[in-house]
């Protein structure tokens, strides 16, 4: 007869007054913390927070205003909201130990290319979309040389910290002026998800006054001196090594060189490719931003690739190494797998075999969980194995060379 609304908990619960009394029911999902729903004979189904909702739930009071009971109020998550009327009480499905793996998966993704059938395999997810670990490549820094401006005296000590995108690393202190840096080299990660599509990559250099742990947490002193550099033209092969001098007013100037290098398996004719973080531009109509790219050749800095473009027809463009990283490969193995799994899928493209493969899913993904521990275990062994064995490999073969006398000396 009419609506009302509670905050409770920093929760606000809507809900429709009705005349019969609110049958109240907890239930514990296997991830999520549990939670109240409240049932009524008109099938309405409202899920709060998981403290007690206030007495005054129980009655709640109608109001003067007249409206009609044909909506139902309330915000219902899609994986706890159920429709099913013969079942009101039922506690939400459990989730399996492999869509627990793939939410979890799927939160920690930055690229999220353009699925199409065409460029994987059988239909599947992308399999080499994370195999670079969250790390779209390496800087490799070295420092040459601090000038400090005339304020800062002579034999103060001072030491940098480097920063791309969240990863950072920190030198060691020297004294000031500084005018060779010497074995000041160290690698600092571009991860992913860092910079927006089409960002570009920057460096971002502040030099600290040495102090102890303590002193410089309590003091809260600010940086000596802070500057920036981009580093997208590096990124994109523009050349091999960059050559800076940083101004970090009001210390002074910081020199230092930078390489890069991509991270990940390089890229091979057949394979498919999509676009760095800071190579894709939202607004290219030319080049979709997230299109997925197949390589038609390779040299030792460029590729020749072609995509689809949205009307259909296909288009090819030459573009940097650096700038795509492979999301799926396929291998001979693969071929012949497809190969044989052929009559397979004509008879599961059949109404009795689409009717085996929804009856068998359940039963399938049950086994795939009870498995997965003994697999895992067994690939830790066979890992193992094959450590043990080329260790003892090379263990052999440099006690020969030792005992030969034709051990070469140590290369740094």
């Amino acid at each position: 007869k009419g609506k009302a609304a509670y905050h409770h908990s920093s929760v606000i619960i809507l809900y429709q007054s009705i005349s019969s009394p609110v049958n109240i029911h907890y239930h514990t999902s296997t991830i999520h913390q549990p939670y109240c729903t409240l049932h009524s004979p008109n099938k309405n189904r409202l899920v709060t927070s998981p403290k007690m909702a206030p007495s005054s739930m129980q009655n709640p009071p109608s109001s003067s205003s007249s409206s009609s009971s044909s909506s139902t109020f309330a915000a219902v998550p899609a994986h706890l909201s159920t429709n099913n009327s013969s079942a009101p009480n039922r506690p939400p499905s459990p989730v399996t130990y492999t869509e627990h793996q793939l939410r979890a998966a799927e939160s920690t993704m930055h690229d999220t290319p353009t699925w199409s059938h065409h460029t994987s395999y059988r239909g599947q997810q992308y399999r080499y979309l994370s195999h670079q670990s969250g790390t779209i490549g390496m800087f490799t820094i070295k420092l040459l040389s601090i000038t400090p401006h005339p304020p800062f005296q002579r034999g103060s000590r001072c030491y940098l910290t480097f920063s791309v995108g969240g990863a950072s690393r920190s030198t060691r202190a020297f004294d000031l002026p500084c005018d060779d840096a010497r074995d000041c080299t160290f690698n600092l990660p571009l991860p992913k998800g860092a910079f927006g599509d089409g960002l570009p990559v920057a460096v971002e250099v502040e030099a600290h006054a040495e102090q102890g742990l303590v002193t410089s947490f309590l003091s809260g002193s600010p940086p000596l001196g802070r500057g920036g550099h981009t580093l997208t033209g590096l990124a994109l092969g523009a050349s091999s090594v960059l050559d800076v001098d940083l101004s970090l007013p009001p210390l002074g100037t910081a020199r230092f060189l930078v390489a890069y290098k991509p991270h990940g398996i390089p890229p091979r004719p057949g394979d498919v490719v999509c676009l760095e973080s800071f190579c894709r531009f939202p607004s290219s109509v030319v080049l979709p931003p997230s299109s997925p790219l197949q390589v038609l050749a390779a040299s030792d800095s460029h590729l020749h690739l072609s995509y689809r473009l949205p009307s259909g027809r296909s288009a090819s463009v030459r573009v940097h190494r650096n700038a795509v990283f492979v999301i799926e490969r396929l291998t001979p193995l693969d071929g012949l797998w497809n190969l044989a799994l052929t009559p397979s899928d004509l008879l599961l493209s059949t109404r009795l075999g689409s009717r085996a493969v929804r009856a068998a899913k359940p039963i399938v993904a049950y086994a795939e969980d009870v498995a997965r521990p003994a697999v895992f275990g067994a690939k830790v062994a066979m890992s193992a194995g094959r450590t043990t064995v080329r260790a003892v490999v090379e263990g052999a073969v440099k006690a020969g060379k030792t005992a030969a006398g034709v051990e070469s000396p140590a290369k740094f």
